[in-house]
């Protein structure tokens, strides 16, 4: 990850922690006092904003980890698949044998 997406990543969960404690807390208000205070709910609109700001940036990560997954899926199965094959032509580790990467 990038040191931006990180910086990105770091806000939103900030955004995240400063939404859900003034939401508890106007639900408390609402609990109490049958409503919450017109300035604590704005200040929620305000943090929701800047959650919402981050949603793009989330969903690119999100998808990006995705396909991280499913290329590290995709290695794994083409490797499996190539030491059948030498297995079957009677070069068992032959790929293997010369892969670093393993």
């Amino acid at each position: 990850m990038t040191l931006a997406l990180k910086d990105t990543f770091a806000e939103m969960m900030t955004s995240f922690e400063a939404f859900k404690e003034a939401n508890d807390l106007r639900l408390k208000e609402v609990e109490k006092r049958g409503s919450a205070d017109p300035i604590l709910v704005t200040k929620l609109a305000k943090i929701e904003q800047a959650v919402l700001a981050h949603e793009d940036a989330n969903q690119k990560m999100t998808l990006a980890a995705a396909q991280a997954k499913k290329a590290i899926d995709e290695d794994k199965n083409m490797k499996a698949t190539i030491a059948k094959l030498e297995s079957k032509s009677g070069r068992p580790g032959g790929f293997a044998a010369n892969d670093k990467r393993q």
